[in-house]
């Protein structure tokens, strides 16, 4: 362009005379490779193919000698052989976007805390586009969340207790666990109170877990068997909690998809035996347990 036409005034004359279009945002730098649908539209596709024309057009020199057609003929001729480029990379660029790769399959823990915000510990499966997660195919119901934080809940409290039996010196026993609860439902013991309500909240959640899991009345009534109890000696005390811990870790790797397990009453509690030292299978009989009567004297009321 001759040089006095490229001055500011003249330029923006020449703007409002001819009143140019407008180019597609981003030019060629961002051809349409994310969009979806079309990569090139027709226009799009002449444009790219004349560009090398258009451009040697542009830097064409006459040679001393030359005539202007020839100048003009040699111009094209040079453009024109950069075409055959132009389209081949075109027919690569669209033959690309044209074989996405979709697939389905289980999200990693690492997709589902960063990408889909749930738990690792949960299930999804997703669908994908080149590797990228495009949506969720199958995902964990809220019945099945709340049931597992139920889970989650008992085996937490299990270490509450644990911590509060040893902050109270073990105060569990045939003698001393009776007197305990006898002290406690006077409301002179309210720490020994504290234990007994988090043991009895423990039993409630665990045997709660357990009916949404669907592992049957028999495995239902072994477990409850091994719950700990006031009245059961201190090394007893602390097998049981151990083997109802071990049961609750083992039910959550029993859990399938649906929040059920696989085998309803078909747990082997041989490992539980183990921590115990002694065969399961049949509840143990509740210790006494007393209520006061209107005089303040205490009676037996099982």
């Amino acid at each position: 362009m001759d040089p006095v036409l490229s001055r500011k005034l003249f330029r923006e004359k020449y703007i409002q005379e001819i009143k140019p279009q407008k180019f597609n945002k981003g030019g060629i730098a961002t051809l349409k490779l994310a969009t979806g649908g079309e990569v090139f539209t027709e226009g799009e596709k002449l444009g790219y193919m004349l560009a090398p024309v258009a451009a040697s057009l542009l830097q064409a020199k006459q040679a001393p000698g030359q005539s202007a057609l020839a100048s003009l003929f040699g111009a094209v001729g040079e453009g024109v052989s950069q075409i055959p480029a132009i389209g081949l990379k075109m027919s690569e660029i669209e033959g690309k976007k044209k074989t996405v790769s979709k697939t389905i399959g289980q999200a990693t823990p690492q997709e589902i805390v960063n990408q889909l915000g749930g738990d690792p510990r949960d299930k999804y499966v997703v669908s994908r586009e080149d590797g990228v997660i495009t949506g969720i195919v199958e995902k964990p119901s809220e019945k099945f969340r709340e049931e597992r934080g139920m889970r989650d809940t008992a085996l937490d409290q299990i270490n509450r207790i644990k911590y509060l039996y040893n902050e109270l010196g073990e105060p569990s026993g045939p003698i001393e666990g009776n007197v305990n609860r006898a002290m406690s439902y006077l409301g002179q013991a309210p720490a020994i109170s504290r234990l007994i309500a988090e043991g009895e909240s423990f039993r409630k959640n665990a045997i709660a877990a357990m009916r949404g899991a669907q592992v049957g009345p028999k495995e239902e009534a072994t477990f409850d068997a091994i719950m700990p109890s006031i009245t059961d000696a201190p090394a007893v005390y602390k097998q049981k909690l151990a083997a109802a811990e071990q049961y609750l870790k083992d039910l959550n790797k029993r859990i399938g998809g649906e929040g059920k397990v696989s085998n309803p009453g078909g747990y082997d509690f041989t490992v539980i035996e183990n921590i115990l030292g002694s065969k399961v299978g049949s509840p143990v009989k509740d210790a006494p347990t007393y209520r006061r009567k209107p005089d303040g004297n205490l009676e037996r009321v099982q």
